[in-house]
């Protein structure tokens, strides 16, 4: 699993039908901001499933296993704001 740092661009490479997977830290001292996923895709049609949900570690469709989806033809984007973090999984928010 490669693990994204705060504004580094993360480049890849996948095959056809195979499902790569990313993990993001939220520095605490951003705890009060968006978070915006991207992709940008050269070719193909890559989606993009997330989970901040501690129970799915590895989003999937099946099942409905992700907090946020983004399926738009070209390139996708999914931003994650606190108030959606906190309220669907009450275990994030250090304040409670």
């Amino acid at each position: 699993m490669n693990v994204l740092q705060d504004s580094v661009p993360s480049n890849g490479r996948t095959k056809r039908d195979d499902i790569d997977y990313f993990k993001y830290i939220i520095n605490p001292s951003f705890m009060d901001s968006d978070i915006e996923i991207s992709i940008t895709p050269l070719t193909g049609d890559p989606n993009i499933l997330v989970s901040w949900d501690p129970l799915i570690t590895f989003p999937s469709m099946e099942d409905n296993q992700y907090n946020a989806i983004s399926m738009q033809v070209g390139p996708d984007t999914i931003v994650v704001k606190p108030s959606d973090r906190f309220k669907k999984n009450p275990g994030c928010n250090p304040n409670l």
